[in-house]
């Protein structure tokens, strides 16, 4: 059986919780896998990890990112 995009739509919308953004997830996987830059992604995020535990770099809240943000639109 073979769905129009609007058919499939109206189905995803009507998924439960988090179930849309999983979908939605997957579909971009689908087009957008590269696994030259998925590798990449993921030894930055293991580096990053490792800096972290290391006590080479710092974590920074929500509030001090925004704030620094504002700060620099000001200016």
């Amino acid at each position: 059986m073979s769905h129009t995009l609007h058919e499939v739509q109206q189905i995803a919308f009507h998924l439960p919780e988090d179930e849309p953004i999983e979908l939605a997830n997957s579909l971009l996987e689908s087009v957008w896998s590269n696994p030259e830059v998925d590798e990449a992604w993921k030894a930055e995020v293991e580096r990053r990890i490792d800096d972290l535990e290391a006590g080479k770099s710092t974590t920074h809240s929500w509030e001090q990112v925004e704030a620094r943000i504002r700060t620099r639109q000001v200016k």
